[in-house]
């Protein structure tokens, strides 16, 4: 069974480009992890898979428990160096098509000019951070 169309990126989160922000490498994950999830129109309490950066010192539980994360089914790192963002969504898809992760269907809200043609475009949300 093909994962088109089932699983989408729904939210997407950045901070601001700079090469001292003065915060740590935490916080500026956190930040753009709290504006993806919001994009998504999620809260912090329905994540239940998290996949950090692995090229950082940030892990799992950090996430864990400065979102106050109750109920964690997966979480995985990608260390492959620049592949590592590619590799996390990548595990997130096959997490979310093996049911490791909960599915939330609400319908697609952000469009590519290709669903703009059809309003009859749906999508199931990924409650997995990637």
């Amino acid at each position: 069974m093909s994962l088109r169309e089932r699983i989408a990126i729904t939210g997407i989160g950045e901070t601001s480009y700079s090469r001292n922000s003065g915060k740590s490498v935490l916080a500026l994950q956190l930040e753009a992890s709290l504006k993806a999830i919001d994009d998504a129109r999620l809260s912090p309490k329905e994540i239940d898979g998290i996949i950090p950066y692995s090229n950082s010192v940030v892990v799992a539980e950090d996430f864990i428990t400065n979102l106050g994360i109750d109920d964690l089914r997966f979480s995985a790192t990608t260390p492959l160096g620049g592949a590592s963002c590619v590799a996390g969504i990548q595990a997130a898809l096959f997490s979310a098509s093996a049911r490791r992760c909960a599915f939330r269907d609400r319908g697609w809200h952000h469009k590519s000019a290709r669903s703009q043609a059809s309003d009859s475009s749906t999508a199931s949300k990924l409650r997995c951070r990637v």
